[in-house]
């Protein structure tokens, strides 16, 4: 029997990818608030194993999937957005993946993830963006200090939510 595994290499990085996604939203309460379809699962788990190995290996082929199964996944839930965010920020923390930010593949990963969005996109701008008339429900944003007690509900939340996590990382990793 054949496994497919990532290789990440360091204990530290698996550690640190772990925490990471533990802290994104869609691992939390917030993702029951925000009652996440099932649907979203394979592409979560394919954005997730593509970022991973182009993030280690660098392989044009990973980017390419990357960008595809990203875009799929925020057909099926915009929430996918917090993954990409994730992949982003070890991107950022792991010096070793560093150089991702200047590889072309992740350039052209973009541009797939935006061409598998675009005709979504343009349907949404056709329909006067139904899913942001959604998202604010009735009571719509009139004001900026509306937006802001918005914006800071959600900051205090998310660190709530982040301090086990980061907690932890640092026990780990110490």
């Amino acid at each position: 029997v054949q496994t497919c595994a990532l290789p990440i290499s360091s204990t530290q990085t698996a550690t640190l990818a772990v925490t990471l996604f533990l802290i994104a939203p869609a691992a939390t309460l917030y993702a029951v608030q925000m009652n996440h379809n099932s649907m979203l699962s394979p592409f979560w788990a394919a954005t997730l194993y593509f970022g991973l190995l182009y993030l280690e290996e660098g392989r044009w082929r990973d980017a390419l999937a990357l960008g595809v199964v990203a875009g799929l996944g925020m057909l099926t839930k915009y929430e996918m957005l917090l993954l990409l965010v994730t992949l982003v920020a070890l991107a950022l923390l792991v010096p070793r993946f560093r150089p991702a930010f200047g590889r072309p593949a992740s350039y052209a990963c973009v541009l797939v993830f935006a061409a598998v969005l675009a005709p979504h996109i343009w349907w949404l701008e056709a329909n006067d963006w139904p899913s942001a008339s959604r998202a604010m429900g009735a009571d719509k944003m009139r004001t900026v200090a509306t937006l802001n007690l918005s914006a800071v509900n959600t900051i205090v939340g998310m660190f709530t939510l982040f301090i086990a996590p980061v907690l932890v990382l640092f026990a780990t990793m110490g």
